[in-house]
């Protein structure tokens, strides 16, 4: 069994995460930036929108590196920070750290083997691959007691549409979308409750280009491709920050 390494970093405390897909999609090295939207409403009615940008790159091998904005409650000023997850299908790890911030608090991360992984997780999602039909969004149903799913309790219907191909900034997408109608008493909801998510698949860059999710009960959460630069990025993108300490330990 191979061991699991941790990272540590001199910059502010933040908590682990481990992602468990590896998804590898070869070729076709590109960088790109995506805008999020998020709304929220407060009681009184006031109007938040929350704007906040990733960065995805990906080289010819596979690999892949996401940045997310980070915004923490009651966090106002200071450097901004963001949360980097790297996936290499080739070294078969994943790594996770946090960039930005002002503290000099030291905190640790871990990376899973990929093997490590597959003997404790045996069964894997499958990978979309090019050609497939788009995939459907995941949806995230009202948890419900094993007791309490009866026959008679309702079930929301799905129903999927098929947009057609739709060009974002020079690149070529499958636009899909997807109806969920959540019946009465489906969540304590006193008449139905319909959601919407659209959605742009591109097959040759592998993820979604613009995605567009309209819920009553969180508003119209948006995101939207800004930029795309076709060949390599620079390779060190793919590796921790120098200034990182690696420490082994058996799982």
């Amino acid at each position: 069994m191979r061991p699991v390494v941790l990272l540590l970093l001199l910059t502010s405390p933040c908590a682990a995460q481990i992602s468990t897909g590896m998804g590898a999609s070869t070729g076709n090295p590109v960088s790109m930036v995506f805008e999020r939207t998020q709304p929220h409403t407060l009681a009184d009615g006031t109007h938040i929108t929350n704007v906040t940008h990733e960065q995805f790159y990906r080289d010819s091998e596979g690999r892949t590196r996401t940045d997310h904005d980070v915004q923490l409650g009651g966090q106002s000023g200071g450097a901004p920070r963001s949360l980097v997850t790297v996936q290499d299908p080739v070294a078969r790890f994943t790594l996770h750290w946090q960039t930005g911030g002002s503290s000099t608090a030291p905190r640790q991360f871990t990376s899973i083997d990929q093997d490590v992984l597959a003997e404790r997780m045996p069964m894997r999602q499958p990978v979309h691959q090019a050609g497939d039909d788009p995939p459907l969004p995941q949806l995230h149903h009202a948890p419900v007691a094993p007791q309490e799913q009866t026959a008679e309790r309702p079930r929301p219907t799905h129903t999927l549409k098929n947009l057609g191909t739709q060009q974002l900034l020079g690149a070529s997408c499958e636009a899909s979308r997807i109806t969920v109608v959540y019946p009465p008493g489906s969540f304590g909801n006193d008449r139905p409750v319909t959601t919407t998510t659209e959605r742009c698949m591109s097959h040759e860059f592998g993820r979604a280009l613009r995605e567009v999710v309209n819920d009553p009960r969180s508003g119209t959460r948006t995101l939207t491709v800004q930029s795309i630069t076709r060949g390599e990025p620079d390779p060190m993108l793919f590796h921790p920050p120098a200034d990182y300490a690696e420490r082994s330990q058996t799982p």
